[in-house]
């Protein structure tokens, strides 16, 4: 009830009043799997973001059938949420209620660029604002069988509706996106923002000792 009170006051708060940002940050929040309970996955976005001088605002997605700790900085989404379930369990389309959304508790927020993790209220925002760039930050693997990116040889419409750029790891990722993008959309929407070992042009290693290790993801189930 508590993180449902900040964000009834947050947002009432945009009702009447403006706010612009440079970057609107927006995850789901399971994904607080770090110290003090950050998203791991966006803290070096933030660390660009000040040593930039852009200014950013968080919106953190609550999840109410399992308990995930929240992040005390983060604006807790509560209140537009259980707006949206409504809407959504009437039979109102994401476009649709993020329209309504832009004349009601958000009309006074304006953003130029929208980050999300796992393509959550990508739809919602987009209709919000569409003259916003939006980018999809990778968390996991990418794969030809990942239909979160590829679908039948092509980018899926979910990207491609909402004109969403994916952020990856790396350039291996990438080549795969490029490599079964039969449509070339993410020749222009696909940006490698991973690090690049720039320590020396030797190679990692030079035998194999016939030993692989393979790790998979821990979770509480």
């Amino acid at each position: 009830m508590r993180y449902f009170i900040i964000s009834f006051c947050y947002f009432i708060r945009l009702f009447f009043t403006k706010k612009h940002v440079d970057i609107l940050f927006y995850y789901p929040i399971h994904f607080n799997r770090g110290e003090d309970d950050n998203n791991l996955y966006f803290s070096h976005l933030y660390d660009v973001c000040n040593d930039h001088n852009l200014t950013y605002v968080v919106f953190e997605e609550p999840y109410y059938d399992r308990h995930y700790n929240r992040n005390p900085i983060n604006i807790p989404f509560d209140f537009i949420y259980w707006i949206i379930l409504f809407l959504r369990k009437i039979r109102f389309s994401d476009d649709r209620i993020g329209i309504i959304l832009s004349k009601t508790f958000l009309r006074g927020l304006s953003f130029n660029n929208y980050i999300v993790l796992s393509q959550s209220m990508l739809s919602i925002f987009y209709s919000i604002n569409n003259q916003a760039r939006f980018f999809d930050l990778q968390h996991g693997i990418v794969s030809v069988y990942n239909d979160n990116y590829i679908q039948d040889n092509a980018a899926t419409y979910n990207l491609v509706k909402n004109n969403t750029s994916v952020l990856l790891n790396g350039e291996g990722f990438r080549n795969i996106l490029l490599k079964y993008d039969q449509t070339k959309y993410f020749l222009n929407h696909s940006f490698v923002i991973g690090n690049i070992n720039h320590c020396s042009n030797d190679p990692l290693h030079n035998s194999f000792n016939n030993n692989i290790l393979v790790t998979l993801q821990f979770t509480d189930d």
